[in-house]
């Protein structure tokens, strides 16, 4: 298949959001999705530019699908980092806020297996001591992920 806007090259990978064929030039790579120079400038929510010696998309022929978002809004999560932060420090209610259940079921079930064995006592004190620094580190890395998720 031909890139949509350079007829003559071909193309190398569609647009997630519109579908539109695209070569190498017309591709942009985002966290490994393609997208065209038009739907990531809308995502980003900047006017996209029309690439040098190149047509005009027909503007029929190639639409944006709908989306469940409301106008405005791309593809950004709707999470506040502050009250995900504080909430990160309850063992996977940080996740659960930012919508990841299967992360926030982890998280809880390593939570409580590291306090399980570390109030259990038929451990020596230098692996008592080394698994309570491994739940305090645990319990500092949990809000941090929450936060930069959001």
């Amino acid at each position: 298949m031909k890139c949509a806007v350079h007829s003559d090259v071909d193309a190398i990978g569609y647009c997630r959001n519109c579908g539109k064929a695209m070569c190498s030039t017309c591709v942009r790579p985002v966290r490994d999705v393609l997208y065209c120079e038009e739907c990531l400038a809308g995502i980003v929510g900047i006017p996209a530019p029309t690439p040098p010696g190149a047509a005009p998309p027909a503007e029929s022929q190639y639409q944006t699908p709908a989306s469940n978002l409301p106008a405005g809004s791309p593809n950004r999560s709707r999470s506040n980092p502050v009250i995900a932060l504080l909430l990160g420090f309850l063992p996977g209610m940080g996740a659960f806020y930012n919508e990841q259940y299967g992360k926030g079921m982890i998280h809880l079930a390593i939570f409580l297996v590291l306090f399980i064995l570390g109030t259990e006592g038929s451990m020596s004190g230098g692996s008592t001591a080394a698994l309570w620094i491994c739940l305090s580190g645990f319990w500092i890395y949990m809000p941090v992920d929450a936060y930069r998720t959001a």
